[in-house]
């Protein structure tokens, strides 16, 4: 479970930083 979780945090990281990089264009 503790691994699925951290998969899921970086999924989200991953999710935002792309947000993030559409915002600033």
């Amino acid at each position: 479970e503790m691994v699925e979780e951290l998969a899921w945090n970086e999924a989200l990281e991953e999710e935002k930083t792309g947000f993030d990089r559409v915002n600033t264009a």
